[in-house]
């Protein structure tokens, strides 16, 4: 008798697609939202460190991804010649441990400089030129109109891509890829060198003019490109601009140049790719404070029109105007994730659950998660990925919402709907209205609050809340005599998600007849009911 194998199907590449009205990634063919933390800058050029210092702090704070750089200069340490040593130690670190993988390629740029490129990159400026600051002055980022730069950058993007296609095609351990790390000039607002004055007086891209002027004509334009001037045919950049064209320049050719990149890749092994950028840190700031050309809220439409091969462009967020910038990244057909955030008072916890939860985000991790010591973040990581399979069955449907603490309105960056940064504050949420009360002001000595909202059926609702607060509803219905409904609960539950099937803990009533949540992050289910 002959016994016929059959070879174990491979998983099927980690894709993105839309849902509703926001977007998924699909990992094995199921949503997947990533509970991450990156790790420090040269943390992944040692494996040996690796073992001792990084990867049980990523399994200790409950992630389910890592966030790790690949560096341009290891990789390719001669012309042609490819290491991929770290990337294997990356891939095996990562699959004893249940890990998936977001890779950062630290290619020609690295917030704003170049120091990841080899160094026979470095040295040979001819070759590989650099951006000006002013005419004749080079710096130590490699400029955009460096057409051998462009072609050795995707070259090693694309055989590491190519290294992953084979070598990580039965596992799919890496689910994304960022093409550099918030790229940009920094030190003054935009090349000055030869090339550069000479593409910016000449007239903008025809295909930017024509897809600008397309999205002007929708009304689907950022309010900040309000003001340029489209005519008929393509003027110079500062004629079309005005004072931000500049900015709007760099970010083109940046743009292109990492979409180029991108492609380069994804033409060897189609994973999503996305760019992240270093945020305008206060209103007025000056492009050049901050890398000038990075995918900032304002250049978003430039940075959407000229990187078609990004699925997304990510805030890294270290402000406290925290809600504010993920209603600015969450709009405009651009899903939210956060490869970068900060946590010096503990927010990251909260930040998760309001990202998730009120902007249907992607992805997020706290930065340097090999030097943490969060327990809060830890347990918050675990009840979030129990409670996975009903977020990612909510969302996009509209019926899964969330609030954060201290969110500021007048930050400059754009506040997100409903968060007024008061003790109280007041969300819609099918057919009630939420009133969510905290117990105290926010404070900097301490994590801020922050609730995440299902609504699993019209009156059963599922809370993740974290810190002192408590959440009251009232109808958004009338009596046949116009009064409003009254409102009240069949059963709060405490309890626990294991394998999305609900294992309640204790039923409060009596004194304890409130949805309220304290310091540690508890889940709550909640029957509600109306009554004239």
């Amino acid at each position: 008798m002959s016994v016929v194998r059959y070879a174990k199907e491979a998983p099927s590449i980690p894709t993105f697609c839309r849902k509703g009205k926001s977007s998924q990634l699909l990992v094995d063919g199921r949503p997947f939202i990533s509970l991450g933390g990156e790790i420090h800058n040269s943390s992944a050029s040692n494996l040996s460190y690796m073992e001792s210092a990084v990867w049980d702090k990523l399994v200790e704070h409950h992630c389910n991804v890592i966030f790790a750089p690949v560096y341009w200069e290891l990789l390719e340490p001669e012309e042609g010649q490819f290491d991929f040593t770290l990337v294997d130690g990356l891939l095996s670190g990562a699959r004893r441990r249940g890990l998936r993988v977001v890779i950062l390629w630290f290619g020609t740029w690295k917030n704003g400089f170049s120091t990841y490129a080899p160094a026979w990159v470095k040295t040979d400026a001819r070759r590989f030129p650099r951006m000006e600051r002013e005419p004749g002055r080079s710096c130590g980022a490699l400029s955009s109109f460096g057409t051998e730069t462009l072609r050795a950058d995707a070259r090693a993007f694309r055989e590491l891509m190519k290294y992953l296609s084979i070598h990580d095609a039965a596992d799919r351990t890496v689910i994304m890829m960022q093409v550099e790390n918030e790229p940009g000039l920094r030190g003054a607002p935009r090349d000055r060198s030869a090339l550069a004055d000479a593409a910016f007086a000449s007239p903008i891209p025809a295909d930017l003019h024509e897809a600008l002027a397309a999205r002007q004509a929708a009304g689907a334009l950022r309010p900040e490109l309000a003001g340029m001037h489209l005519g008929e045919k393509p003027s110079p950049w500062a004629a079309t601009f005005g004072e931000l064209a500049n900015e709007a320049f760099m970010s083109w050719h940046i743009a292109s140049f990492i979409n180029e990149v991108a492609a380069e890749g994804r033409s060897a092994y189609p994973l999503p790719c996305y760019a992240n950028s270093w945020l305008v840190q206060y209103p007025g700031q000056e492009p050049g404070d901050y890398p000038s050309g990075g995918p900032v809220s304002r250049m978003l439409d430039i940075w959407q029109i000229a990187g078609p091969e990004l699925f997304a462009l990510a805030p890294d967020i270290y402000l406290d105007a925290f809600a504010g910038i993920c209603a600015d990244y969450a709009g405009s057909g651009n899903p939210l994730l956060i490869p970068e955030a900060g946590n010096r008072r503990r927010e990251s916890a909260a930040h998760a659950i309001y990202a998730i939860g009120r902007h249907d985000a992607l992805a997020f991790a706290p930065f340097g998660i090999d030097s943490m010591s969060d327990p809060l973040l830890a347990r918050t990581y675990q009840l979030l990925a129990d409670l996975m399979p009903l977020i990612t069955a909510h969302t996009g449907t509209g019926r899964m919402t969330a609030v954060v603490q201290g969110a500021p309105v007048n930050s400059g960056i754009g506040p997100a709907p409903g968060v007024n940064g008061a003790e109280k504050e007041v969300l819609l949420l099918g057919k009630y209205q939420v009133e969510v009360c905290y117990h105290s002001a926010p404070r900097t000595d301490r994590p801020p609050a922050a609730a995440l909202i299902i609504e699993e059926t019209p009156d059963s609702l599922t809370v993740l809340g974290l810190g002192g607060m408590d959440l009251n509803f009232s109808s958004r219905e009338l009596t046949p005599e116009g009064r409003r409904m009254n409102v009240d609960y069949l059963s709060i539950e405490e309890g626990e998600y294991r394998n999305g099937a609900w294992l309640p803990g204790r039923r409060l009533n009596g004194d304890e007849y409130v949805l309220r949540f304290g310091d540690e992050p508890a889940i709550r289910r909640a029957q509600l009911y109306s009554y004239a």
